[in-house]
């Protein structure tokens, strides 16, 4: 008699969005089951002589404006979903809320709540944190490309010119130098004419100003 039925760890896809599990409902959002779990078969299961599973797929996609939603600290955030943490992801693990319950990282959306050349001492939010570097790696990966919205909210001061996507810092400090912290850079796309791409690079001096963009994780 079968007791236990293994699930696939592999995940399905579907673009900008993540499957984070296996549910035995169309419409769930909320995964009954982990990719790569185990599901214990039950007598009514056995009764029912059948088990429909359908992928759960992620609520929100990658680069979506969520609106007016509430963060895991209980605070109102707008901005774009810039990651999906799926089974066992290594973003969260390096994320500057490791142990948190998470699901997606959000960006905070261009204008007040954006702050612009100040100190890495001084680059903080009342209601975002900085992004830790894997997740600034993260951001400039999944939102950079859309340069027509997207990339334009959240890495320039609102002119579309080249000379103010810059440098951003990033919370993560260098551990060899206490005096330095890691920035990004969004510059031109020397590859693709007319595009900005985006890099982690190494340190600045943390009493050089940089601009500096919040994010925050929801459920």
């Amino acid at each position: 008699v079968i007791q236990q039925i293994s699930l696939p760890s592999k995940e399905n896809t579907r673009i900008h969005y993540r499957q984070l599990g296996w549910s035995t409902s169309q419409t769930a959002v909320t995964p009954e089951y982990a990719l790569g779990g185990e599901i214990t078969v039950t007598e009514q299961m056995i009764n029912a002589g059948a088990l429909d599973l359908y992928v759960t797929w992620s609520k929100y996609y990658i680069g979506q404006l969520v609106e007016n939603v509430t963060d895991i600290d209980g605070k109102k955030q707008t901005g774009y979903v810039a990651y999906i943490c799926g089974n066992n992801d290594n973003v969260k693990a390096k994320s500057s809320k490791p142990n948190s319950n998470w699901t997606y990282l959000i960006v905070s959306k261009y204008g007040a709540n954006r702050l612009t050349d100040v100190t890495w001492s001084n680059a903080t939010f009342t209601d975002a944190y900085l992004p830790a570097k894997a997740e600034m790696e993260t951001i400039i990966t999944n939102l950079w490309e859309d340069s027509s919205s997207r990339q334009w909210k959240i890495f320039s001061d609102g002119s579309s010119t080249s000379s103010n996507w810059d440098y951003y810092w990033t919370a993560t400090a260098d551990d060899a130098d206490s005096s330095k912290a890691y920035y990004a850079s969004v510059t031109t796309n020397s590859n693709v004419t007319g595009t900005y791409a985006g890099l982690v690079t190494s340190t600045k001096n943390k009493t050089e100003t940089l601009k500096a963009i919040g994010v925050s994780y929801i459920k």
